[in-house]
C-alpha cells in the first residue's frame, strides 16, 4: 500500500509538469525523472563566471526535436504524398486532410494509426518518399523553431558563449538548409563563437558522429551544457563532457531509446 501511495504521488508530480508517462520509462533506474528548468539560468550564470575567469564557455545545442520542431517537414512531405495518391487512396487523402498536429509523432507508423489509417501497402510506399524528402536541404528549412529557443541561444551567445550546434543532420544534402534556417530565425551563426557541424556522409550513425565531434568540442574551450533530445545522446554527453550541465530535452524520441542516466536531468521547452 505504501509502494501504491509513493508510485502515485510521482504520477500526480510528472503530470502536474506536463510529462508524459514515457519519460518516466526512460530512466536508467526506473525513477521518475528530475525535471529542472532552472538548468537554462545555471547555465547562463556559468558562461557568465567563465567569461569572468579568461575562459571561453562553449555550450552544445542539437537541433532536430532540440531547438527545431520537424513537424512541418513531416506533415509537407505526407500531405504532398497524399495528394499524389488521393484517387488510389481517397480515405488515406481524406484522413491527412483532417490531421492534427497532435496526431504526428515520432514514426510515420505511429502517425497513420493516430489518423486511423492501418494499411501496410500506403505506410511503405510513404516511407520510400519521405526518405527521399526528408533529409533534405528543401524540406528541412520547413522545421520551426521552438518557442524560446532563439532567445535562450542568443542570450548565451551574447554572455560570451561559443555556440556549437551538433547535429547528426549531414553536410552533403543538409548543411546548406540548415544554415539557411538558423540564419531565418536569428540564432548566432556566421562568427567565431558560433558553428554548424554536420556529418560528413549520411551512412555514419549519429552517436558515433557525435562521439568523434565531442573530442574536437573539447579542444574549442569550457564545455559548460549540452542539451539534446535523444537518450543515448545525452548519455555519451554525460561521459565525454566530464564536469558539463548535460540536460535531456524531453520533446520527443526515438521509441527504441535506451535508458537516460538517472543523474541526467530534463527540461520541456525553453522559456
Amino acid at each position: 500500500m505504501k509502494l501504491f501511495t509513493v508510485s502515485l504521488v510521482v504520477l500526480t508530480l510528472l503530470l502536474s509538469f506536463g510529462v508524459s508517462l514515457a519519460v518516466a520509462a526512460v530512466t536508467s533506474d526506473g525513477s521518475a525523472p528530475v525535471y529542472k528548468p532552472e538548468l537554462l539560468d545555471e547555465t547562463l550564470k556559468a558562461c557568465e563566471k567563465a567569461v569572468a575567469e579568461k575562459q571561453l564557455p562553449v555550450v552544445v545545442f542539437d537541433l532536430d526535436s532540440t531547438l527545431f520542431d520537424n513537424a512541418p517537414r513531416n506533415r509537407a512531405i505526407i500531405e504532398e504524398f497524399a495528394e499524389t495518391v488521393k484517387d488510389k487512396y481517397p480515405d488515406f487523402y481524406k484522413a491527412v486532410k483532417a490531421m492534427k498536429n497532435e496526431n504526428l509523432a515520432y514514426s510515420l507508423d505511429d502517425t497513420l494509426k493516430n489518423i486511423g489509417i492501418n494499411d501496410d501497402k500506403i505506410l511503405k510506399e510513404l516511407k520510400k518518399v519521405w526518405y527521399d524528402k526528408f533529409f533534405t536541404d528543401k524540406y528541412v528549412v520547413l522545421d520551426k523553431a521552438y518557442e524560446g529557443a532563439v532567445d535562450y541561444v542568443a542570450k548565451l551567445h551574447k554572455a560570451g558563449a561559443k555556440i556549437v550546434y551538433l547535429t547528426g543532420r549531414d553536410t552533403p544534402d543538409m548543411e546548406k538548409g540548415t544554415l539557411q534556417s538558423l540564419k531565418d530565425y536569428k540564432f548566432p551563426i556566421g562568427d567565431t563563437n558560433s558553428v554548424l557541424l554536420t556529418k560528413p556522409e549520411k551512412k555514419i550513425k549519429d552517436d558515433e558522429y557525435k562521439k568523434t565531434a565531442s573530442a574536437e568540442i573539447l579542444k574549442m574551450g569550457k564545455v559548460i551544457a549540452s542539451f539534446d533530445n535523444e537518450p543515448k545522446n545525452v548519455n555519451l554527453f554525460k561521459e565525454v563532457f566530464p564536469g558539463a550541465i548535460v540536460v535531456f530535452v524531453e520533446t520527443n524520441h526515438s521509441p527504441k531509446a535506451v535508458p537516460v542516466n538517472a543523474s541526467i536531468p530534463w527540461i520541456k521547452s525553453w522559456k
